[in-house]
C-alpha cells in the first residue's frame, strides 16, 4: 500500500469507529429510564423551576488548566470550551477574513498605527454588567502582559479610552494583522 491508501484506510476505519460509538450510544436507555433518572429527553421541555437546574457533560480529550488565555495553555480542549463560552472581538467570515464581531467597527489609519475598536452598544456580560471599552482594555492589557500572551502583542504600544464603546490601539510599528489577533 502507497501513502495515500494509508490515509484512506485510516479514515475509513476512524469513520467506522465513530459510527460505532454513535451506534452504541443510540442504544442505552430509553427516554423513560432517562427523565426517571433525572436526566430529560429532549421531547420534555423543562419547567420554570427546573430551567438552570440541568447538568451538562462534555467530554475532552485533555482537561483544561483554566481559561484566562494570559494565564493558562489554550490546548484542543481549551479551544472547544473557550469558543462555546467566549465571544470574540473579531470573528472569521466565510472567506477567512476577519470581521468585528462584538466589535460593531475595527478601522485603523492608513499606517496601521492606529486601530480604533468600537464595540457594539447593549452587549453584556453573563452577570448583567455592560460590556464597554474599559472591560476590552483591561482584557488586552492583560494579554499583553501574560506570560503565554505577550510574545503575540509586541507591536502594541498603549491602549486608550476614547469614550465608553471605543478603544484606541496605537502601535510601535505597523501591524496590519491587528483584527486577525482580536479574532484569534
Amino acid at each position: 500500500m502507497g501513502p495515500m491508501s494509508d490515509v484512506r484506510w485510516f479514515a475509513r476505519a476512524m469513520a467506522a469507529v465513530a459510527v460505532l460509538g454513535l451506534t452504541a450510544g443510540a442504544c442505552g436507555s430509553s427516554a423513560e429510564e432517562a427523565v426517571d433518572s433525572g436526566a430529560e429527553s429532549a421531547s420534555t421541555a423543562p419547567t420554570a423551576d427546573q430551567v438552570g437546574q440541568g447538568r451538562l457533560v462534555v467530554g475532552l480529550l485533555g482537561e483544561p488548566d483554566g481559561y484566562l488565555p494570559a494565564k493558562n495553555r489554550f490546548t484542543p480542549a481549551t479551544y472547544m470550551v473557550a469558543r462555546a463560552v467566549f465571544d470574540p472581538l473579531a470573528a472569521y467570515d466565510a472567506d477567512g477574513v476577519a470581521r468585528p464581531y462584538l466589535a460593531e467597527s475595527i478601522t485603523s489609519d492608513e499606517d496601521h498605527l492606529e486601530w480604533e475598536i468600537r464595540l457594539r452598544p447593549d452587549i453584556k456580560f453573563h452577570n448583567g454588567e455592560d460590556l464597554d471599552a474599559q472591560a476590552v482594555k483591561l482584557n488586552l492589557e492583560q494579554a499583553t502582559t501574560g506570560i503565554l500572551t505577550s510574545g503575540a502583542w509586541r507591536p502594541l504600544d498603549r491602549l486608550e479610552l476614547v469614550d465608553d464603546l471605543t478603544l484606541r490601539a496605537v502601535m510601535k510599528t505597523p501591524w496590519a494583522q491587528f483584527p486577525i489577533v482580536l479574532a484569534g
